[in-house]
């Protein structure tokens, strides 16, 4: 099986489960999974927004912290591109160490083509991406930032060859001075 095929199944099992967990009633749970974390770990770093759309929508911010794993917590999280709400970024940093994560998740309720980078800051800056055409999320994608920021890329159309973006949010991924 393809890692293309191999992922694709994993996201449509995963968005099996999600509905079974939390009914069709909860589009802030389209994340993908149920959660099996019960703790809600965000940053002490995090935003007045982040914390707002984290009590609004726990199981969604549990959901995509358990793509990221038992190691990050929450920093930001942003209803994109605004509260319409066509997707969500949730960035995650890890409770000890450089670790990044972030996820992408589509609130439209169908698929679109979806991008989700994280990057740091150098001269020449390194980059982990996933993007494709999804109904669920794009990411996780993790990565060890050696540098003291990073940036998240959020990037919704409605197609990879259309020319304009429903969603395209450039965002601080770690805290920086």
């Amino acid at each position: 099986m393809s890692a293309m095929t191999k992922k694709n199944s994993v996201r449509a099992a995963a968005a099996v489960v999600a509905l079974a967990a939390f009914g069709m009633s909860a589009p802030q749970a389209s994340a993908g999974e149920a959660p099996a974390k019960t703790e809600l770990k965000i940053s002490a770093k995090a935003d007045d927004t982040t914390r707002a759309i984290a009590e609004e929508e726990t199981a969604a911010v549990l959901a995509t912290g358990n793509l990221c794993g038992s190691s990050y917590q929450l920093y930001y999280a942003e209803r994109l591109p605004d509260a319409t709400r066509l997707g969500t970024l949730f960035v995650y940093n890890q409770t000890s160490g450089d670790g990044v994560c972030a996820i992408f998740d589509n609130n439209t309720g169908s698929a679109k083509y979806m991008k989700v980078k994280v990057c740091d800051y150098k001269t020449t800056p390194t980059c982990v991406t996933d993007e494709g055409t999804f109904s669920q999320y794009a990411g996780p994608v993790r990565m060890n930032v050696t540098t003291y920021c990073a940036t998240a890329i959020a990037v919704m159309k409605t197609s990879k060859s259309a020319t304009t973006a429903l969603i395209d949010r450039k965002t601080n991924a770690r805290p920086c001075n």
